[in-house]
Formats: C-alpha cells, sequence, structure tokens
C-alpha cells in the first residue's frame, strides 16, 4: 500500500469571526471539512477564487499552521506540535514558495548567503560549490553574489526555488508561486519547476486561482469554493468532463486560443452537462 506525501483527513480551520453590540460573531470556515493526498513525486492542483481557503490550506499542509480540527499527516506520520523539534524536522521535508519572492528574501544578503543559510540551519554540507550547483540548476549560474534588488522577478523566484530545493525536501507547497510574473516568465518557472520534479522527484501542492496554470503543470485538480473541495480527478477528466457547477464556470472563464478551440471546448461542457442532467 502506498503512503502518501502529505494527507489531510476532514481537516478544518476555523477563525472567530467579527460580531457587533447586537450580533453574535459567526466562526469564518476557512477550510470546512477537507480530505486531499498528495501522492509522491506527483503534483496536486488546488484551484479556486479568492478568499476559497486554498491558501490556509497550503499553510495546513505545510505544517506552519494547525488545523481547527481533522488530521494531518507526512508519510503516515501525525504532524508534530508547531515549534518542537519532531516539527523541525518534518518541516526540513515540507517547503514553501509564496507568491511575493522579494518579501520571502533578506535584502541584506547574497543569493548565494539566502541558499547556504537552511542548509546551514538544519546541518547541511553547504560549501560554494554546492550553493554554485544549486544555483545553475535554476538558471542562475554565475549570480549567487548579487543581492535581491539586482535581480528581475522571475529571477527572484528561481533563488525561492533554490533555496526551498536546497533542503532536499520530498513536498514544494507553492502558493500562487507565478501569479506575480509576466506571462512569459510565467511560463519558464513553471516549465524549471516541472524539470526539477522530473530530476529530483519532488511532489507539489500546486495553488492557483488561475486554472490555466494548474492545467499546465497539475497531474490531479481540486477545485476548492467556500472552504470545501467540490471536486477531484485527474486534470484530464476535470477539465474534459467536470462535474459541479462551479468547476463548469471556472473552465467556461478561460480564454479560447482560436474560434475553433472554443468551439471545442464548449461541445464538451454540452455534452458533459447533457451527462450530468
Amino acid at each position: 500500500m502506498t503512503v502518501a506525501a502529505i494527507e489531510l483527513r476532514d481537516v478544518s480551520r476555523h477563525y472567530r469571526g467579527k460580531g457587533s453590540w447586537f450580533l453574535k460573531a459567526e466562526p469564518v470556515r476557512a477550510v470546512d471539512g477537507v480530505d486531499i493526498a498528495l501522492n509522491e513525486g506527483e503534483t496536486l492542483g488546488i484551484v479556486g477564487e479568492s478568499g476559497s481557503g486554498k491558501s490556509t490550506l497550503g499553510r495546513i499542509a505545510a505544517g506552519i499552521e494547525a488545523p481547527s480540527s481533522g488530521h494531518v499527516s507526512f508519510r503516515g506520520a501525525p504532524y508534530a506540535p508547531i515549534g518542537s523539534a519532531l516539527w523541525r524536522r518534518q518541516r526540513r521535508n515540507v517547503q514553501v514558495v509564496f507568491q511575493n519572492p522579494s518579501q520571502a528574501l533578506d535584502p541584506r544578503l547574497s543569493i548565494a548567503a539566502q541558499i547556504r543559510q537552511p542548509m546551514t540551519a538544519h546541518g547541511i554540507e553547504a560549501g560554494d560549490d554546492t550553493v554554485a550547483e544549486m544555483l545553475a540548476r535554476v538558471g542562475l549560474a554565475g549570480l549567487g553574489n548579487r543581492f535581491p534588488h539586482q535581480l528581475s522577478g522571475g529571477q527572484l523566484q528561481r533563488a525561492v526555488i533554490a533555496r526551498a530545493l536546497a533542503l532536499s525536501p520530498d513536498v514544494i507547497v507553492c502558493d500562487e508561486a507565478v501569479s506575480a510574473l509576466d506571462v512569459s516568465v510565467q511560463a519558464q518557472i513553471l516549465n524549471l519547476l516541472q524539470d526539477l520534479q522530473a530530476e529530483f522527484g519532488v511532489a507539489y501542492l500546486f495553488i492557483s486561482h488561475d486554472l490555466g496554470v494548474v492545467r499546465h503543470v497539475s497531474h490531479r485538480i481540486a477545485v476548492m469554493r467556500h472552504g470545501r473541495i467540490v471536486e477531484t480527478g485527474p486534470a484530464a477528466v476535470v477539465f474534459a468532463q467536470p462535474q459541479d457547477h462551479y468547476t463548469r464556470s471556472l473552465i467556461a472563464a478561460l480564454p479560447a486560443a482560436s474560434p475553433a478551440a472554443r468551439r471545442a471546448r464548449d461541445g464538451r461542457q454540452s455534452a458533459s452537462l447533457s451527462k450530468v442532467r
């Protein structure tokens, strides 16, 4: 039996809402009874509009936020309490790439120093050759002595990916990792992530509001709305035969490459709708 890299079972995360002197505060259900499993070496795309709870779900999966209820496990073992020694060892194996790379990097340190920093903290050999090799793998050869303000947005995100990958994690949570980049740069970063996955076997939990981006990189897709997973399945199946009306609306909003492609897309959706009815 294959053990999932990360598994969430009946996970919820509720926050205290804002009330008033005459209205009781209702809890905000950011994540509500979610079950997902990320397998080794695969990309599971989590897609949904802003406020759907997908980023909260990503933080829970990464072990940087505790759920209000439910169970989260890494390779079959429950996550340890946040801040504990075991939690720190588990967190080495689950890294995060956030949306804004400039906020994730220290402006006072060179790119090489920022890649070396987490390696040193976890007792990993971090010589100049090791750091240089990691930079080369993400397309930043020879740029280790530069500082964040000297790099473009795409280069900064490559540096963040290199820092995450330097710890040889089993999982990287990509939370809107390309949404702040130009379209052409997005494609380069997405291709880089796929190349690194093929080389290192790392699994991605890929979070995005952009269904087109998720489709490009994901083996499976989970569609999230109002804190719940409303549909999940292989990427090709979700696009060809969407079962939930919200999924169909997301697909319908995607720009078609040509009138012929638009007609083909609409035909597939009509066929899927007739089956559901």
